[in-house]
């Protein structure tokens, strides 16, 4: 159960990300925590929460059943989204510095985070103005990437420059790809999303 430490931690986290990330990779760095303990603890709560505030706005397009499929729906592309995500960055990372999987499991879960937050509030509100803001400060994880790779010292210059592409491109699309995908599958109107 996630307790209000807890929804504290995930607050003073992500807030740290996007305001001093450069900062706040430096304490990252320095724990130690494994990948279940990370994915388990930080992103899947986190994914949780936010997939929690898709309800009303679900509800109010699609109606009851509907809405809370379409916040199940956002927690398991989401979810799902990331974790193969890491396994793309990971992948890439691989014999090219000596803690790749710790590395990009950290690059991906702290910068999936702040994407995720954003891009699920969002998709929470009535499609405006307000909703399309929330889209592109969404893309605002891609600074909190940046200064994470860049703190990776083993890397290149244009390892990093290709992993920032790849991490960012993956954490973008394949959660979108899968929700579209459960979408058409459940029959919830993919229109105007």
């Amino acid at each position: 159960m996630v307790s209000r430490n807890d929804i504290k931690h995930f607050y003073n986290r992500i807030k740290q990300l996007l305001l001093y990330p450069g900062r706040e990779w430096a304490i990252i760095r320095q724990e130690e925590d494994s990948s279940s303990r990370l994915f388990n603890l930080f992103f899947i709560p986190v994914t949780g929460i936010v997939s929690l505030v898709v309800i009303p706005g679900g509800i109010y397009r699609f109606g009851i059943f509907q809405g809370i499929l379409y916040s199940l729906i956002n927690f398991i592309s989401a979810t799902a989204g990331v974790y193969l995500a890491f396994l793309i960055i990971r992948e890439y990372l691989n014999n090219k510095i000596p803690d790749a999987e710790n590395t990009a499991l950290h690059l991906t879960v702290y910068s999936a985070s702040v994407f995720i937050v954003f891009h699920s509030l969002s998709v929470a509100l009535i499609n405006g103005f307000f909703s399309q803001l929330l889209s592109l400060i969404s893309l605002i994880f891609i600074r909190t990437l940046y200064a994470g790779i860049s703190a990776v010292a083993r890397l290149e210059v244009n390892q990093k420059t290709n992993a920032l592409i790849i991490a960012a491109l993956s954490i973008i699309c394949i959660p979108v790809i899968f929700k579209r995908l459960l979408m058409i599958l459940f029959h919830i109107p993919i229109l105007n999303l």
